[in-house]
């Protein structure tokens, strides 16, 4: 498994301690670049927000291209 976004800083959900800075998520969104990283699969990992103990995803998009 290989992480490329990690701003947990209480590592609550147990996957270890993230190392990136925390963002304001703005209208415009949160551009992760995955540099080249081949992949099949992508995990979003929440443990609730800090205004409440429920995740709340608006929308998540993922563009790509197919590995040959």
């Amino acid at each position: 498994m290989r992480t490329l976004l990690n701003i947990d800083r209480e590592n609550a959900p147990g996957l270890g301690i993230g190392k990136d800075l925390r963002y304001v998520e703005t209208a415009e969104g949160k551009l992760i670049d995955a540099k080249g990283v081949e992949a099949r699969y992508i995990r979003f990992v929440s443990n609730g927000s800090d205004k409440t103990k429920a995740n709340h995803y608006v929308e998540i998009e993922v563009f790509g291209k197919a590995v040959k």
